[in-house]
């Protein structure tokens, strides 16, 4: 009970707090699905697409504008995820990176975090646009 406690204040810390770029990064899956359950409550998992390359967890909001994908390693320890936007979300989200990240760019922001260094790069595709983050340099 101590350990689900301590699990629930970080990822509220991490989410409350101004660097948050790698809140699942570094997780174990079965902490990320509890922490979506507690935080994340108009998100649910979708378990019927699978993918022979990449190891995931994919989680879909209610009104179908938002979706993460988080990439899993053979431990099942997130290394990477993805946030997939309709772009009816774009303008929010931006402002939102330019206002808690370093901009680098016109896709690409970095922040500083417990982990090393944080990126999150905007890709923008035909019906939709996704931040991907990931640690570019460790801190070891």
């Amino acid at each position: 009970m101590k350990q689900l406690l301590f699990i629930l204040i970080s990822f509220f810390w991490m989410t409350t707090s101004p660097v948050i770029g790698q809140k699942f990064i570094g997780v174990h899956a079965d902490s990320i699905k509890q922490l979506m359950r507690t935080t994340h409550k108009d998100f649910s998992l979708n378990t019927s697409s699978t993918n022979k390359y990449y190891h995931y967890l994919k989680y879909e909001d209610r009104i179908g504008v938002q979706t993460f994908l988080i990439f899993l390693d053979e431990e099942d320890i997130c290394t990477f995820y993805k946030e997939i936007y309709d772009y009816s979300r774009q303008k929010k989200v931006i402002k939102d990176l330019n206002n808690r990240f370093t901009n680098i760019g016109d896709t690409l922001w970095t922040h500083q975090a417990d982990k090393g260094i944080v990126s999150k790069k905007l890709k923008k595709n035909e019906w939709f646009f996704s931040i991907t983050t990931r640690v570019v340099t460790s801190e070891e």
